[in-house]
């Protein structure tokens, strides 16, 4: 399997809705031959935060109850880094800046697709995790903003260099699989969506328990 690393980032093949952002690297890139000019250009991978995004429309429907969707198998690896991460990286590329004017910011565990659903299953819902061919996914209304699309699907393994020589404070850097309780518990705390346990006593607490369930949209 290729591995791309941040110092052969001119190896790389951008998406057609980041043409825009390509060409806009070259020209800042051209820039870094004036001896005035310094500039540093972060490629962020998947960003998990408990703001929005994608992992928080997974941990909603999650928490919901609902079976999370992986498109296709789930085999390929998103590079991701956590928010608090990237920002110790713009950080220090401030304080700090490298000779390279190119950084990757990702952590050091990139994860297929799958586990993260997974994880996320386990961790906040029921489990459940359901295969759908990977042409559907531009059908799914959840997946907002629709770039993202292409994004789930992609398969790319990167590996940072750079990031090694500059003293950035990790918070999440094994990756999201190995810190998923740590997530999930910061998403719980800034969204204030901590699970309720119900239980109702009755004749007919089944029934009257899958009402609430369903209403709610909560697991039952």
């Amino acid at each position: 399997e290729n591995t791309l690393i941040d110092t052969e980032f001119r190896r790389r093949r951008p998406l057609p809705s980041f043409n825009r952002h390509h060409i806009l690297e070259k020209r800042i890139s051209a820039l870094t031959s004036l001896a005035s000019y310094k500039s540093l250009i972060i490629a962020r991978g998947l960003v998990y935060h408990p703001s929005d995004g994608i992992f928080n429309t997974w941990f909603t429907q999650a928490l919901e109850g609902k079976a999370l969707t992986c498109y296709g198998r789930g085999k390929n690896v998103l590079p991701c880094i956590g928010l608090n991460d990237l920002v110790g990286v713009v950080v220090m590329g401030i304080e700090a800046m490298p000779e390279e004017h190119y950084v990757v910011a990702v952590d050091n565990a990139p994860t297929p697709l799958a586990d993260i659903l997974q994880t996320i299953a386990n961790e906040v819902g029921t489990g459940q995790v359901r295969n759908l061919p990977s042409e559907e996914i531009a059908y799914d209304k959840s997946i907002i903003p629709s770039y993202f699309c292409s994004l789930l699907t992609l398969h790319a393994h990167i590996q940072t260099t750079i990031l090694e020589e500059m003293d950035v404070e990790w918070r999440y850097r094994d990756g999201f699989v190995a810190n998923a309780a740590n997530v999930v518990k910061d998403w719980k705390n800034a969204r204030g969506r901590w699970p309720v346990g119900v239980h109702v006593v009755a004749e007919t607490e089944t029934e009257i328990g899958k009402e609430l369930a369903g209403h709610y949209a909560v697991p039952h």
